[in-house]
């Protein structure tokens, strides 16, 4: 297995998996109060993606992971971060996706998708053995050393943006005490 703290500032952050406009029932739209139309679908390659994976942890390629579930890719990564005394920089236009809406590759709850952290030695390997698999991934990001959440964006010849700045322990403090969606302070 692979824990989800990051353990090493320097190591590459890849997205395994694709983002699709998924986020019909999602925590996002439900916080928006829509419940949207297009909700996750397990993609039919789901068990080469789930064998690639076990295989790379199995063979001590990757650091740390975790699902991109429930609150998508953002919310994996916030809880990554915030696991450990690092932080984390993500590029989402890196990201394999059907959808040029930030919103939606950051919290979208596309199925059978993991963060993980490789050492910058094993990244040759790590993008070999999915290309070979033929699974969907990208080279999203890197681990910091300042404990800061940094979230940038560039789409086509727009300046880059950045979109999320933010200190982890204010993410983990949030995280903790959130409020059940529907209910006000």
């Amino acid at each position: 297995t692979a824990t989800m703290d990051l353990k090493r500032a320097g190591n590459a952050v890849y997205i395994v998996g694709d983002t699709r406009d998924e986020c019909g029932g999602s925590h996002w739209y439900r916080s928006r109060g829509k419940l949207g139309k297009q909700v996750p679908v397990v993609p039919a390659d789901a068990p080469k993606r789930m064998k690639a994976m076990s295989a790379l942890v199995r063979g001590g390629h990757v650091r740390a992971a975790h699902d991109c579930s429930e609150g998508g890719l953002a919310v994996a990564a916030a809880e990554m971060a915030f696991a450990s005394p690092f932080g984390m920089t993500l590029d989402l236009e890196r990201a394999p996706r059907d959808t040029d809406h930030p919103g939606r590759v950051l919290f979208s709850e596309s199925t059978s998708r993991w963060l993980v952290e490789v050492e910058p030695s094993k990244t040759a390997r790590v993008e070999a053995a999915l290309k070979k698999a033929g699974v969907p991934f990208g080279r999203v990001g890197k681990v910091t050393k300042d404990r800061r959440f940094v979230v940038r964006w560039k789409l086509g010849r727009a300046a880059r943006t950045t979109l999320i700045d933010v200190a982890t322990s204010k993410l983990e403090k949030t995280w903790k005490h959130a409020l059940p969606v529907g209910e006000e302070a």
